[in-house]
């Protein structure tokens, strides 16, 4: 299967705190961490969404897809999904990709 962007690239410029901004409606999306050092992680959100760095008890809301450095992946978007939201291990800060999309079967 392949990637198919359905709706320009957003950018977050990434910190210690939690940075949301609006998601065009889409099934997949496409993660990328630009940074060489720094973890990031991503949340989805229905009307808002705030990322979290995970805690080692896994604590309720903490859930999040977790990106290596200079990684990317494609993952799915929840249903009613309308923001992304994003943090990173350090203070950064560092630029992250989110590109709206859907797997093509060829």
């Amino acid at each position: 299967m392949s990637f198919m962007a359905q709706s320009p690239t957003i950018c977050i410029s990434t910190t210690g705190t939690s940075k949301s901004l609006a998601l065009a409606g889409c099934v997949k999306a496409r993660l990328v961490n630009t940074s060489n050092s720094i973890i990031l992680y991503f949340q989805f959100g229905a009307g808002s969404a705030t990322a979290v760095i995970p805690t080692a008890d896994n604590a309720t809301g903490t859930a999040c897809v977790v990106v290596p450095p200079l990684q990317d992946v494609v993952v799915d978007v929840p249903q009613g999904t309308t923001h992304v939201a994003c943090i990173a291990s350090a203070a950064g800060p560092t630029l992250a990709y989110v590109t709206p999309g859907a797997e093509i079967v060829r």
